[in-house]
């Protein structure tokens, strides 16, 4: 062994980095859906195949089995949160606590159904585009 006073070139390289977010143990892979009835619904982020955001403020996620609309206000920090894998659940709000002042993203309604096919979703919120 030398005892040489000089760094290592290898020294950055050799030294543990902190790891990334989706390869810890922390990271979970569901996006939950919180419902106002207390329904929870979660699908694997995995069989997300797209996510399409309208300016009317209306979210379209499509798993590979379901088909998920998200209504609400200021909506684009969650579809760009969801697009990013970041989110984690999303949660239906009561009418009596969506108030102006919110300045996050109001979810107003959930809607969750079987994927289709023929699922028209795409074509209809893409029309006019």
């Amino acid at each position: 062994m030398s005892s040489d006073p000089r760094p290592s070139l290898l020294a950055q390289y050799l030294e543990p980095v902190e790891s990334d977010v989706s390869h810890s143990g922390n990271w979970q892979p569901f996006l939950a859906f919180h419902l106002r009835n207390r329904v929870q619904f979660s699908m694997r982020y995995e069989h997300l195949l797209w996510v399409i955001f309208r300016p009317g403020d209306e979210l379209v996620l499509r798993f590979s089995s379901h088909s998920v609309r998200i209504q609400g206000r200021r909506l684009l920090p969650l579809a760009q949160e969801i697009c990013a894998l970041q989110a984690r659940e999303v949660v239906e709000l009561d009418e009596r606590y969506d108030v102006e002042e919110n300045v996050e993203p109001v979810v107003r309604a959930i809607r969750i159904g079987a994927a289709a096919e023929d699922d028209a979703a795409l074509a209809e919120l893409t029309s006019g585009v």
